[in-house]
Formats: C-alpha cells, sequence, structure tokens
C-alpha cells in the first residue's frame, strides 16, 4: 500500500460538495495526502444580442474559475480555522463535463481516491435523474469517497464492505484488507439477507464465501457477519449505526440477480443517496496500480470464487 495517497476532491460550491471538501481536507491531513481540488464547468449559453458583453467577461473562463475555486478554498481553511500549509494541495480547472474531466485527471495524475458530495433524494428522483455523484462513481477507475452532507471526518477505525458474494470482490476485499491495516482498522464484511432465499440457503452461501476468504486473506480484525432486513437500505444503516463504521464499503457493476430482485435500483446507486456515513464505491475486482503488501495465505486462486455464481446460473 502506497505511503502517500493522492485524493482527487470534486469542489462545486453546493451544501453537500462544501462538506466533501472539509472531509478531504481532514482527511489528507490524517494521513499526509497530497490533495487537489478540482472544478468543472461546461461552456456557457448565452442570447445572441449579449455576445460581445460575455465574450468578454468569458475571453479566458478558466483562470476566472480559478480564482474563483482558490478564494472558494481559501474561505474553507478559515472556517475550519486551518491553514492551506498545513495540506499539500493544489487546484485545477477543467472546461467540460464533470465525469470526464476527473477521470482524465485521475489517470493523468495517478489519483488514489476521488471524493465527492452525496445527498439525500427521494426514490423517484434517483431512478429517473440520477446525480453528479452516482455518475462519476458508475464508470470511474478508482475508488470514489461519497460524503453525505452531515458527515464528520473520524479516525478510520471500521470498515463495513457489503458483499454479494461476488468472485468480483475477493481482489477488492485484498485492496480493503491493505487499507485496513495502514489505519488498523477493523474490516466487517457483511451480507444483508432477504426473504428471497430460504435461511438455509443464505447459511450455506455465507459459511462457504467466509471459508473462501478466511483461506485467502489472514487479518485478525477482519470479520464476517450475515444480518437479515428486507430493506437493504435499511439494513446496512443500521449496522453501520450500531457497529460505528466510519466507512461503508460497495462493489458495483455486474450484480447478480439477487441484487435485482432484493432491489431493482443498483445497490450502490441508492445507498450513495441514503447512506449515513462515508461510502466508499469500489469497481468491481479492483487492484490498484501500485504494489500491494497485504498478507495472503492459502494457494491464492481467486478463479475459485467463480463458485457464488454457480448458485444463480
Amino acid at each position: 500500500m502506497k505511503s502517500h495517497f493522492k485524493i482527487l476532491v470534486a469542489s462545486d460550491y453546493s451544501r453537500a460538495g462544501n462538506n466533501a471538501e472539509r472531509y478531504a481536507i481532514q482527511f489528507a491531513k490524517a494521513t499526509d495526502a497530497e490533495l487537489t481540488f478540482f472544478h468543472a464547468f461546461e461552456e456557457s449559453f448565452y442570447f445572441p444580442e449579449k455576445s460581445i458583453e460575455f465574450e468578454k467577461m468569458d475571453e479566458n473562463p478558466v483562470r476566472g474559475e480559478l480564482t474563483d475555486l482558490k478564494l472558494h478554498i481559501a474561505d474553507m481553511y478559515r472556517s475550519m480555522e486551518m491553514k492551506a500549509e498545513e495540506v499539500n494541495c493544489r487546484y485545477i480547472v477543467r472546461q467540460g463535463t464533470l465525469a470526464n474531466e476527473l477521470y482524465t485527471e485521475a489517470e493523468a495524475d495517478k489519483t488514489d481516491f476521488i471524493v465527492m458530495g452525496t445527498h439525500e433524494t427521494d426514490l423517484l428522483q434517483l431512478m429517473i435523474n440520477g446525480s453528479h455523484t452516482w455518475e462519476v462513481i458508475k464508470k470511474a477507475p478508482i475508488p470514489v469517497l461519497a460524503i453525505p452532507e452531515e458527515a464528520s471526518f473520524k479516525n478510520i477505525n471500521h470498515i463495513v464492505f457489503a458483499t454479494e458474494y461476488r468472485k468480483g470482490e475477493i481482489p477488492v476485499i485484498h485492496f480493503l484488507t491493505n487499507l485496513a491495516m495502514l489505519f488498523d482498522a477493523e474490516l466487517t464484511i457483511l451480507h444483508v439477507s432477504n426473504d428471497v432465499f430460504s435461511l438455509e440457503f443464505e447459511k450455506e452461501m455465507f459459511d462457504r464465501f467466509k471459508n473462501e476468504v478466511k483461506s485467502l486473506i489472514v487479518y485478525n480484525k477482519l470479520s464476517l457477519q450475515l444480518v437479515h432486513n428486507n430493506d437493504l437500505v435499511e439494513g446496512l444503516n443500521n449496522f453501520c449505526e450500531k457497529a460505528n463504521a466510519d466507512w461503508l464499503v460497495m462493489s458495483h457493476e455486474r450484480s447478480l440477480f439477487i441484487v435485482n430482485m432484493f432491489n431493482p435500483v443498483s445497490a450502490t446507486k441508492k445507498m450513495s443517496f441514503h447512506t449515513h456515513v462515508p461510502l466508499l464505491a469500489v469497481p468491481d475486482a479492483y487492484k490498484p496500480k501500485h504494489e500491494t503488501t497485504a498478507t495472503v495465505s492459502g494457494n491464492g486462486h481467486t478463479q475459485k470464487a467463480d463458485l457464488y455464481e454457480d448458485f444463480f446460473l
């Protein structure tokens, strides 16, 4: 695991975005990370009769937006009673769509995490419109940390990973183990069951996945738990609250039909709106490009995790 993270935080001047900036600043300070404040804006539209006036105003729109971003972050530091020198940070402004520009910058700078704000919305709006945060999450090649409006930074002492028993989660669990080791944090792998399958079937699935994970990864603060709740969001939030979790982690993409039956909206997508704790969305089968140092035992053949898909074929 790298000794210093590179964090890219999306600045959009919203209330949720402002809280994400505060969280990112504190996270960067606590981990001695490199922090980049990033703002993207799309081409402005205006009435033809005002074109000359607006052309003068927009002669160098990136420069103006960059000045605004720096002033905004300076105000943020003052409100936190901090000095900018306390964090290694820089500022970038791009003209274009947020998601595309974030991906480009993250790839160019070898970013470890993207940090964004998120807020609750109703299910109908979620299904129809989505959000900028979800647009970034669903295609981001690296982990995205979505910060709820009311979340505040604490030391990372407990990470909860919501599992669907997928083979692509095994590399993610390796990554999270490295992360937990770095923070000396607990790592709980949690599955929320419902009434779709029998208790016996759920228990068999859980035990097989637990044995597989335990055969591959050795970490004395790693545990696996099974809870029951027909409302996935409620089940995850209740567990995180009782366990005093600092991060909830979900791995999206290639979801099995169990998720579609349990929740017609993508589980990660829905939680990006309704989580009460910061949500770390990690791409399926994610492996950071830098080398890792997790203690791994067993034969190392993670393809054995294919057996969990057999239950659904």
